[in-house]
């Protein structure tokens, strides 16, 4: 068990380093980044389609799409560090999984914005804090949701196993 708390633990730590070296992005570097995944995106789509899109055509749909790619981004990632930091307190076998997984999250969110502030040409935003935590909550919920249906279900097959015994 402490292994696998070592590795999470090593996991966690490594997912904020991924999201401060996203944060640490110019607004540029940042803006590059996004417009190739959403060309990606549309590039994928295009072929799965069999259609052809031209320049003008993607250009004008990166554009339009920026804005609301970078906030699924965000929710992306603090999905996954809600995922990872629930694994992680669950390891060291505290109480209050969810409360200590949100506290995480949310200190983060926050951090990240601030950190923000102090590269150029980003800005801290309110909104990516919710969108942050929002991520981070729903992966968190959903994973609860899912251990809870699983621990029923195993005392279900358990109560149908002990009654086929008597």
């Amino acid at each position: 068990m402490k292994i696998k708390r070592i590795i999470l633990t090593i996991l966690l730590i490594s997912w904020i380093g991924v999201i401060f070296s996203f944060s640490n992005q110019n607004g540029e570097e940042s803006q590059k980044l996004s417009d190739n995944v959403t060309e990606a995106i549309i590039d994928k789509t295009a072929e799965i389609a069999k259609i052809e899109i031209s320049k003008n055509q993607k250009e004008k749909i990166i554009e339009d799409s920026r804005f609301v790619i970078r906030k699924i981004a965000h929710f992306t990632i603090y999905f996954i560090l809600g995922i990872i930091a629930y694994f992680t307190i669950k390891s060291y076998d505290l109480k209050k999984i969810i409360f200590y997984t949100l506290i995480i999250c949310l200190v983060y969110a926050v951090s990240d914005e601030i950190h923000q502030m102090f590269i150029a040409e980003r800005t801290p935003h309110l909104l990516d804090v919710f969108i942050d935590f929002s991520g981070a909550f729903i992966s968190c919920m959903l994973i609860h949701l899912l251990i809870s249906v699983k621990n029923k279900v195993k005392q279900v097959k358990h109560l149908q196993f002990s009654k086929n015994i008597v």
